[in-house]
């Protein structure tokens, strides 16, 4: 019982190091643990050379001249012993190796041994050959220990070698996944990039289409009214197009509690998206040989907290989804109605628990869903319409109903027509003004550097400050401007931050370091990445790009404030 324990507890002990060993060292461990639990002198471990062959891996204990690696024996056959052993999976006793025809000296030098095969189920590592310098020199019991180790060491040599086909294989996959990876990257990418070129040019054309009225339509100058109407509509759409950049670096980012929510009327941006619609469900379809009836039901409603331009687009691209789906015409509505809360619009976040909600639902009489599709259709970049569409129109919508505490549901069969319905809560927030105007954030007339290489940011920024009565000395990047603030005293400095060459913050750097009390302002469309992982210690205030006129005043209007 005392051996039995000892040599339990020896492959207890080496069964870590034959579990993690390589392909290389196992036969050496195997040898080892059989001769340290054993006591015998000598093992020599035989592994297949090839599928019908063994040949000695490891010997313990031997002379070196004893191990002859080269010679091969063959599985099976009749004149090796080893070779039947691994045949027929059964342990073979030689009391004396010199009176056994079948055993050559090339085999192993020795007087006797004990052949135990090493397997686990059916699976068979190699032969170990104990070996003893005195004929009969294994008794009864030590060949029946024996074999009691073999099965635990079979055991952990499958273990073992299940993990070094496990590493060969994922060394072997590993090009083939980064490669799939990468195409997949850029698949993403590419869906991604389609999408957002998709949704700015629908911004886009507003902006294009009433600059084009006034540039081509010089009469339309001595309307004030008109001139600011399309003036209108063009701000509308480039602060919808600031929101989008804004956007693109969280797409299904929860709202922060700090975002502010503006009282608005539904019923409004309804009639703002199908007028910024029309071009499509309109001229489109008249140039397809085809009509789409749009019929707008409008109930008076509360107002709702959103954020204008999100919302704006969600309604652009529900009816454009729409329109999408009756290329052959059709019937859209689009109508509003109010709702009570209730069990399946569960209270709010951030502490608002609304009376009610508002729904907007847009209905079309095209192709229709089916189940499957119903179900991904919120999904990003899961689309049906092939390489006219991108993924994204339904699941930005749902993101941003999410991010309005709202809820989406859609209703769709196949040959009955879809429709959409946005609920949003009726919640208050502060009013923001929707259209800027020249009050405020004046200050008495200041010498300003103005610094940023792209041309009309810089000129934009430059008349702006020159309307309010500024004397402003523009610079295309940061050595022009430390020339310039060398040359004369200034009151302000605004600079750009991505530049070639030396960005802002380090022309901000040096512009404190010469002249520390002179404000600067840092513009850059990064700006909450900066808050976050940049130290601004030579900034006076960020002005996140696009600017507004009214966000530039007021950061002007705060760095000189006491000057």
């Amino acid at each position: 019982m005392g051996k039995r324990r000892e040599a339990l507890e020896v492959v207890l002990r080496k069964q870590s190091e034959l579990v993690q060993a390589d392909a290389e060292r196992l036969p050496h461990l195997v040898a080892e643990t059989f001769i340290q639990a054993l006591g015998v002198p000598h093992v020599h471990v035989y592994t297949f050379a090839d599928e019908h062959a063994l040949e000695c891996s490891a010997a313990v204990g031997c002379a070196e001249s004893s191990v002859r690696p080269a010679v091969r024996f063959a599985v099976g056959e009749a004149h090796s012993l080893l070779g039947r052993v691994a045949a027929a999976r059964r342990p073979l006793y030689v009391p004396d190796t010199q009176g056994e025809p079948h055993w050559p000296a090339a085999e192993c030098e020795g007087r006797s041994a004990f052949l135990v095969p090493v397997a686990f189920d059916d699976r068979l590592f190699g032969v170990v050959a104990l070996v003893t310098d005195v004929p009969d020199g294994i008794a009864a019991p030590l060949r029946a220990l024996a074999l009691r180790v073999s099965r635990y060491v079979g055991g952990a040599v499958e273990v073992a070698r299940l993990l070094i086909e496990l590493r060969q294989a994922n060394v072997q996959l590993q090009p083939a996944y980064e490669q799939f990876a990468a195409q997949e990257r850029l698949a993403a990418l590419g869906q991604m990039a389609s999408g957002i070129v998709h949704d700015f040019n629908n911004v886009l054309t507003p902006i294009r289409g009433y600059a084009e009225l006034l540039l081509t339509r010089p009469n339309a100058a001595g309307n004030p009214d008109q001139v600011r109407s399309f003036a209108e509509e063009i701000y509308k759409a480039a602060c919808d197009a600031a929101e989008m950049v804004a956007r693109l670096r969280a797409f299904y980012r929860p709202r922060e509690a700090e975002e502010q929510l503006t009282p608005l009327d539904l019923n409004a941006l309804v009639e703002d998206a199908l007028r910024l619609s029309e071009p499509r469900w309109r001229a489109e379809a008249q140039r397809r040989g085809t009509s789409i009836q749009v019929v707008c039901q409008l109930s008076p409603l509360p107002e709702v907290g959103g954020l204008e331009a999100e919302l704006r687009q969600a309604l652009l691209n529900l009816i454009f989804n729409a329109v999408d789906a009756m290329p052959d015409g059709g019937r859209l509505t689009i109508g509003t109605r109010s709702t009570p809360a209730s069990a399946s619009r569960p209270t709010v976040a951030f502490g608002r628990t609304p009376a009610a909600f508002v729904c907007v639902e847009v209905s079309d009489t095209g192709a229709g869903m089916d189940e499957p599709t119903l179900r991904r259709c919120v999904e990003p970049f899961y689309s049906t319409k092939g390489d006219r569409g991108t993924g994204l129109g339904l699941a930005s919508v749902y993101g941003t109903a999410r991010r309005h505490d709202g809820q989406l549901e859609i209703e769709s069969a196949p040959g009955r027509g879809t429709s959409v319905r946005l609920y949003l809560p009726t919640v208050q927030a502060a009013p923001l003004a929707k259209v800027p105007t020249s009050e405020g954030g004046a200050v008495a007339p200041r010498r300003i550097v103005v610094v940023d290489d792209e041309a009309g940011v810089r000129a934009f920024l430059a008349i702006a400050l020159r309307l309010d009565g500024h004397r402003v000395v523009e610079a295309r990047d940061a050595e022009e401007a430390l020339a310039l603030l060398t040359a004369a005293a200034a009151d302000l400095l605004i600079t750009d931050h991505g530049m070639p060459g030396m960005h802002g913050l380090e022309l901000a750097r040096r512009v404190k370091e010469r002249w520390p009390h002179l404000p600067v302002i840092l513009c850059t469309g990064y700006s909450s990445h900066l808050t976050i992982d940049v130290p601004l210690a030579h900034i006076d205030s960020l002005l996140p790009k696009p600017p507004s006129l009214d966000a530039l005043r007021r950061a002007v209007a705060r760095v000189l404030a006491g000057r």
